[in-house]
């Protein structure tokens, strides 16, 4: 269901269902879409970061609508699966930074020159535990 799910196309079925099908008309143009806390996708993301950082309270999980970004994930997944024998190992990392990279984030992606020289070196750092991306977080 989730690889159907990753077929971009102008119907809103192919999209993430949190995604509010009339808000964006601008293929390109990122924006932010709050998602329902009692909502699958909400409680998967609730559940790992929970795992590390159980001593803080969610009040707003926001997911990123945009096509454009959506159209590449889907190209890069369809061609792993094709590489990996139908197998693709997706995982949610987290990723802490300012509101203002966030705004950028939400219409360009991650992208390489948006970088600042991290302790290994220029790129954009992810991890598996919430804990590890908190200590680099902006208010």
């Amino acid at each position: 269901d989730d690889e159907k799910q990753c077929i971009p196309s102008q119907q809103s079925s192919s999209y993430p269902k949190y995604w509010k099908n009339n808000q964006n008309t601008d293929y390109a143009k990122g924006l932010f879409v709050d998602i329902n806390l009692a909502e699958n996708e909400a409680i998967n993301v609730i559940n790992i970061f929970n795992k590390t950082l159980s001593n803080y309270t969610i009040k707003k999980i926001e997911g990123v609508q945009n096509g454009n970004l959506w159209a590449k994930h889907c190209k890069s997944k369809t061609s792993l699966l094709k590489s990996n024998g139908g197998n693709v190992n997706e995982k949610y990392l987290f990723h802490a930074t300012s509101e203002e990279i966030m705004n950028i984030i939400v219409t360009e992606g991650f992208r390489k020159e948006f970088t600042h020289k991290g302790r290994y070196g220029k790129g954009t750092y992810v991890v598996r535990d919430a804990s590890r991306s908190a200590r680099y977080a902006v208010k």
